[in-house]
């Protein structure tokens, strides 16, 4: 391959490049030491590469004169005119071919059309799985084929074909049933449904879907590559055959976006085109195009007109294609569809006549008639879609159409009707047109053989064109290039090494000013935070050299012993600086008597570790100095800052312990900590470690499901995604075995700390201190689950009748409140060898991801008198009680504590003996039952039926009489709210009967007399009669809805004590108590009419007054100072006329002065102008002023129950709601 370039074999090449770069690299490391007269005239690096610029040219002149020398011979000159060579590429115009006699014309538009692809900056994720997804489909291609040939003939064994398509247009469908067996096993990079390049690889073909961008809404970015994605597809495409890159290209389009779909995949045609021309200048492959059309039950009538094709004609093609045509393949498609559809449309119309036959629904007919209309429109949009791909141009010729075919791998979605179909068709489409019915299963139209037998079957038809052949001496040039791109890249990496080398040995001796500055300023160990800048000054001393790719070839660069030294001088300047601090630390923390004994035991412990070798723990001193950097570093920079100090001091495996102890300290501290309790500090440590261990919290979401937050919340107000601490839990209990067992042998060793030879005393007390230890453990562990549970509260149910849901999913089998308290079950058997209290539920394990529970000061995670949840318990009120059972053994195999104290949630999911039926169990029937109730009040309410009697919620509430807590307080919650919701159900179905009426109402009382005794118009006795009256509006509403649920013997009505009633304000009672009252003084004795009866007689009448009248309708009351004669008046009266006349005469002229009120509420009006007094119950007394003298009459009604100064008939008005 080099062998154009010099030379010689490709070997021979290597060596002498290689020797080359080897020179150079001497030249450049040891030119330097030369010297000539006491001189280093190669020091300056421009002098050495001038040496070796001079050695080179001096090679390459020795080698040209050597070669010129040799074809001095065979050298002739020859005077002739240049050749022509051809400008215009052999295929500039259609049908043009180069004959075997233009080789120059060849050459130059090989080279005009084999331009390599530079592709722009691309997504580098979608690159990256390009590049997995091509190398995982080589790898498997290249496991066939002979061994010696290392898969290199693996890539054109199998026919390759793009398929192109918008996404949503069906290339997957029509891939998956082609019927096809496609490889799984190693391509798990290219199968995935993200990825913008899927690899199908099956025994015949491989197939790779490609997006192509759309123009329907969110199709951007949704598995479609971008230009530079396609460009390195291309590449890599011709990269792996670069005979034949593919065999052909199938081009998918959705049959609803012909059609106007808007909701479905729109192609873009200017990308669909840009692609296909990409593909044919990219491969120089003149390759055939299929266009599958998908989807084609999208189009009303396909299902019903090819419903009764079997499994094998299913399987067969329909489309068209087209001849091949040795010009132009591409044009003649185009021209050739319009006149092979119209034919292909014949035979539709000609089988439609059978088919309409077999058809036995008239919806069913009218789409097998219709559809030939809709299939020619569709064939009209192909017509448009084809000229608009497949129209070449001089300057882009495209790959020629080589057929149409028409599928439907899937049925999805509704047909879509076309416009412009045959009338007939149209109106009987929309006028018994039913949608769509799913089928039984899905069916494959016309995709078994379309692939399999037609299209790979064509695999051979692409050819290349010869002036598109890439020459293979660019290789060769390519090869040379990179050989010499090679020696230059090492050769410069030489030089640049040696002046990094120089730069870095200036930048060493910069930083060696900046620390001894930084030290003149001195540091406080009072003050950590001062030696920061100091500490950065050193370890920017201690920074390596740059690193470059050939520093191999140059092992003892003065750089790195620099380095090394550095980073010697920055641990010194830990030692000296940090080390004092964290001792000083360490002994403050171990004397300060305000803190408790675990705390100052660790101190202690650490700060003896910095003294004494042997004991010395990098690992303890690190994680002790973290939690102290929190306390003398408040900034969160400066402790990040300073931790990373530490890490590279005691990170180090040279660094040895080397500071003075202070004995005196030492002992001082020794016995205050013998006075502290032995068990805090080693429950503090184990609890320590235990946190470590268990970090994740068990969380109610964990616990409850997906469904939690739906169903529960926690009183506190905390979140479901807190808990109970890992420490807690089955798995925290394992932990804490093991770690307790730990730390008592490891006390054991470390008397050390305390200054003891032996840990003899421990040993001895081992026993009692693990029995303490499990006191604590235990009773804090009951602690945690008491506050969970006790802290649990069910979602309150709304208003809304759909809330029923809720209570369904309560009584389901994955309840999240079953699975909290299963979980809760599970992780509060400690007992070994016990069985599962959950019915074989599986123990919740603490969750991947959470944040620890908050605890008191002390771990203790809450005050130990609390009460219990689930019973009276037998845990004592303190871990330390005489009266405790012995808790849980390693050895033992009877129930701790904690199984002690939560036995009735255990008991929850156990089966009675005499039933069979865990009490769960039965709570979870009546919340059944509870659903089903609530559902029959909510249909009660949409069919405006009266709410039904039942007795769940009664049953529910008895049920959670018996249940432990939290679980009674939860369901007594959940029957009040059931109670509320289905009362507030039946309120709004009363309301809803209510609002008929109400319309009536207002339109016949608002704003009129006597009900307002300022209006000017009356109400008619008529609607009067129909509001308030005897099975009136008023009247029958009540009787008929409200009766039941009102207690009319108090006055004021009350709801009935005891009753479920519905949540109706006191006003809406009120105006149905007055409206009673209207109707028992205006129609007594039950009848449908107004009547008034009363009695008037003359109290007095003034002197001046010599005659007094009051004639109503018909009957007259006359008075001149004579006897005193009760007269009676019947209201209304039944002559017809309803009308009121008072007249009076006076002494000083014969003339009657009197006025008269006409309308059906006369009386009531002429009541209204004088003054009404009450006597009694059924005596009134009235006093009219007639122009400044009086008259007083006495008005007797017929019972004590009239309409005289009725209170209730002036504030009454007609409810707007009730």
């Amino acid at each position: 391959m080099v062998k154009r370039i010099s030379p010689g074999s490709m070997l021979h090449t290597f060596i002498r490049a290689l020797a080359a770069l080897f020179g150079v690299s001497l030249t450049w490391i040891y030119a330097p030491a030369l010297s000539l007269g006491g001189t280093h005239p190669f020091a300056d690096p421009w002098a050495r590469v001038g040496l070796i610029a001079l050695l080179f040219a001096m090679w390459f002149a020795y080698r040209g004169i050597a070669r010129l020398m040799r074809g001095m011979p065979r050298l002739r000159v020859v005077w002739a005119p240049p050749p022509q060579v051809a400008t215009e590429p052999a295929q500039g115009r259609p049908g043009t071919r180069q004959g075997a006699g233009e080789p120059a014309a060849q050459e130059s538009a090989a080279v005009t059309r084999c331009v390599d692809i530079a592709p722009p900056a691309a997504d580098g994720d979608a690159v990256a799985k390009l590049e997995r997804g091509f190398d995982a489909a080589l790898k498997v291609l290249g496991r066939g084929g002979p061994w010696w040939r290392l898969g290199r003939n693996s890539a054109y064994r199998l026919p390759w074909y793009v398929v192109l398509g918008s996404a949503g247009s069906g290339k997957s469908a029509l891939l998956n049933a082609s019927g096809l067996e496609y490889a799984r096993d190693g391509m798990e990079a290219g199968l995935r449904s993200t990825d913008p390049c899927r690899w199908w690889i099956a025994d015949e073909a491989v197939l790779l879907e490609v997006g192509v961008p759309g123009t329907a809404a969110g199709q951007a970015g949704h598995g479609v590559p971008d230009h530079a994605f396609w460009s390195v597809l291309l590449r890599r495409l011709r990269g792996a055959r670069r005979r034949c890159p593919v065999n052909g290209a199938i081009v998918t389009l959705a049959a609803g976006a012909l059609f106007g779909d808007t909701d479905g995949p729109q192609p873009d045609v200017a990308a669909l085109r840009s692609r296909l021309k990409e593909m044919r200048s990219t491969f120089g492959v003149h390759f055939p195009v299929y266009v599958v059309i998908t989807q084609c039950d999208r189009v009303a009538g396909f299902r019903a007109y090819f419903d009764d094709l079997d499994a094998a004609r299913r399987a067969k093609v329909f489309g068209l294609t087209f001849p091949v045509a040795d010009t132009d393949p591409s044009q003649d498609g185009v021209k050739s569809f319009p006149v092979m559809c119209r034919d292909l449309v014949q035979r539709l119309h000609g089988r439609m006549v059978r088919i309409l036959g077999s058809r036995a629904t008239l919806d069913r007919r009218a789409e097998v008639y219709g559809f030939p209309a809709q299939f020619d429109l569709l064939t009209q949009g192909i017509a448009r879609f084809l000229a608009e791909i497949f129209t070449p141009s001089p300057q882009a010729p495209l790959p020629w159409l080589r057929g149409v075919y028409f599928t439907s791998a899937e049925q999805a979605g509704g047909p879509v009707q076309m416009q412009g179909a045959s009338p007939l068709a149209t109106s009987l489409a929309t006028s018994v047109h039913a949608a769509p019915q799913a089928l039984p299963h899905l069916r494959s139209y016309f995709t078994a053989r379309l692939l399999r037998d037609l299209v790979l079957q064509e695999s051979g038809l692409a050819f290349r064109r010869a002036a598109l052949v890439p020459q293979s001496r660019w290789a060769r040039y390519g090869a040379g290039a990179v050989l010499l791109s090679c020696a230059i890249a090492v050769c410069t990496g030489v030089g640049l090494a040696a002046r990094e080398d120089e730069v870095f040995m200036a930048r060493v001796n910069d930083r060696l000013a900046v620390l001894a500055a930084r030290a003149r300023q001195g540091v406080s160990q009072d003050q950590p935070a001062s030696m920061l800048p100091l500490l950065d000054a050193a370890r920017e001393l201690a920074a390596p050299p740059h690193a470059w790719p050939m520093s191999w070839l140059v092992p003892w660069r003065p750089a790195v012993r620099v380095a090394a030294a550095g980073r010697e001088r920055y641990l010194e300047v830990l030692r000296q600086t940090v080390v004092p601090v964290i001792a000083r630390r360490a002994m403050d923390v171990a004397s300060d008597a305000s803190l408790d004994a675990a705390q100052r035991y660790q101190a202690l412990r650490v700060y003896l570790m910095l003294g004494t070798p042997r004991v010395y723990d990098a690992a303890v001193v690190m994680a002790w100095t973290q939690g102290q950097a929190d306390r003398f570093l408040a900034n969160r920079a400066q402790r990040q800052e300073f931790m990373a100090h530490i890490k590279a001091l005691f990170g180090c495996v040279t660094y040895a312990p080397h500071i003075q102890l202070d004995p005196p300290a030492v002992a001082r501290v020794r016995a205050q900590l013998m006075g502290y309790s032995t068990l805090d500090r080693l429950y503090a440590d184990i609890l320590g470690r235990l946190t470590k261990a268990v970090p994740d919290t068990l969380s109610v979401a964990r616990m409850g499901g997906v469904n939690a937050p739906l169903i529960l919340v926690r009183a506190s107000g905390r979140w479901l995604t807190e808990g109970v601490p890992g420490a807690y839990t089955v798995e925290g209990y394992r932990h804490y075995r093991q770690l307790r067992d730990a730390v008592l042998a490891e006390i054991e060793k470390e008397g050390w700390v305390l200054g003891m030879d032996s840990g003899a005393s421990i040993a001895a007390r081992r026993a009692a201190l693990k029995n303490d230890l499990d006191k604590l453990y235990f009773h804090r562990y009951i602690a945690a689950w008491d506050d969970l549970l006790n802290d649990m509260r069910l979602v309150p149910l709304s208003s809304s009748p759909g809330d029923v849901w809720l209570i369904r999913m309560l009584a389901a089998g994955d309840s999240p409140l079953r699975l909290l308290l299963k979980a809760a079950a599970v992780q509060t058997t400690l007992q070994p060898g016990a069985a599962d209290p959950a019915s074989g539920a599986a123990a919740a394990s603490p969750p991947a991801g959470g944040a620890p529970a908050p605890s008191t000061a002390d771990g203790s995670g809450g005050d130990p008198t609390r009460g219990t949840i689930f019973g009276s318990g037998t845990a004592s009120a303190s871990p330390a009680s005489a009266d405790t059972p012995a808790p849980y053994a390693a050895d033992d195999d009877e129930p701790t504590s904690v199984d002690r104290h939560f036995d009735t949630l255990h008991r929850l999911f156990v089966p009675g003996s005499a039933s069979g039926v865990a009490p769960m169990d039965e709570v979870q029937g009546a919340l059944k039952e509870t659903a089903v109730y609530l559902e029959a009040v909510q249909a009660a309410r949409q069919r405006g039926l009266p709410m039904p009697a039942g007795d769940a919620l009664d049953k529910l509430r008895q049920i959670a009489q018996v249940q432990p807590e939290p679980l009674r307080q939860m369901l007594q919650s959940l029957s009040a709210n059931g109670d509320s919701l289905a009362l507030n159900t039946e309120r709004r179905r009363l309301n809803d009967l209510w609002q008929s009426s109400a319309v009536f109402c207002h339109a016949a009382l608002d704003h009129r007399y006597p009900l307002d005794p300022y209006a000017s118009v009356d109400v008619t006795p008529d609607d009067f009669a129909r509001v308030f009256g005897p099975g009136g509006a008023m009247d029958s509403f009540f009787q008929a809805n409200l009766l039941p649920y009102i207690d009319t013997g108090t006055s004021p009505w009350k709801w009935r004590a005891g009753a479920t009633t519905p949540k109706m304000s006191d006003a809406t009672l009120m105006a149905f108590q007055r409206a009673a009252a209207i109707r028992a003084a205006f129609f007594p004795d039950g009848g449908k009419a107004l009547s008034i009866r009363f009695l008037l007689q003359p109290l007095s009448l003034d002197a001046s007054i010599t005659r007094f009248s009051l004639a109503l309708s018909g009957t007259t009351l006359d008075y001149a100072h004579g006897p005193v004669r009760p007269v009676e008046f019947q209201w209304p009266s039944g002559s017809g006329t309803q009308s009121v006349r008072l007249a009076y005469q006076t002494g000083d002229t014969a003339a009657d002065r009197a006025f008269t009120i006409d309308g059906p509420w006369a009386l009531f009006r002429l009541l209204d102008r004088g003054r009404t007094e009450r006597v009694r119950a059924d005596r009134y007394k009235l006093t009219f002023n007639l122009g400044g003298r009086s008259v007083t009459l006495q008005l007797d009604a017929s019972s004590v129950i009239n309409p005289f100064a009725l209170n209730a008939l002036r504030v009454f008005r007609c409810p707007e709601q009730l």
